[in-house]
């Protein structure tokens, strides 16, 4: 619906809590492999997607930086 609106900034809400359920989803019933967290809503750097499913032959893991800005363990 927030889209409906024709905004950037109502997207941007949109996005914000559409990522906010997802990622509550994630915490709640668990990972189901579908990298909807990546493909959808751009991936933020936090390595979960690999602790999650495990590696999927992406390299991203060179770029990827846990919550507390160390480097990912699996890289």
């Amino acid at each position: 619906m927030a889209g409906s609106l024709g905004t950037a900034s109502s997207a941007a809400v949109g996005g914000s809590v559409a990522t906010a359920l997802s990622f509550a989803i994630v915490h709640c019933i668990g990972c189901i492999g579908c990298f909807a967290c990546a493909r959808c809503f751009a991936c933020l750097g936090c390595a979960r997607c690999v602790d999650c499913v495990g590696c999927v032959g992406c390299y991203n893991c060179s770029g990827l930086r846990n919550a507390v800005g160390q480097r990912n363990v699996h890289a």
